[in-house]
């Protein structure tokens, strides 16, 4: 099964993420990130392919650097 990804620079990023996300009718998880995935910060969403546009538009408007991975 295709998982998505959203990896960032640091914990605060990915804190700030989720709180973000959190606001809108997005289905998301925090997830660790998976050992595949070489990332600075221990912390990742995971989402619905269906949701990856939104993410991005999401975190792109605020300005939350991050890295968009599927496994």
């Amino acid at each position: 099964m295709r998982r998505e990804y959203f990896v960032f620079r640091s914990t605060r990023d990915a804190i700030k993420s989720d709180r973000i996300l959190g606001k809108t009718d997005i289905k998301y998880s925090v997830v660790p990130v998976p050992k595949e995935i070489s990332a600075e910060c221990g912390m990742s969403i995971t989402t619905a392919t269906e949701n990856i546009e939104r993410i991005i538009d999401t975190l792109t408007e605020n300005s939350i650097s991050h890295r968009h991975i599927t496994l």
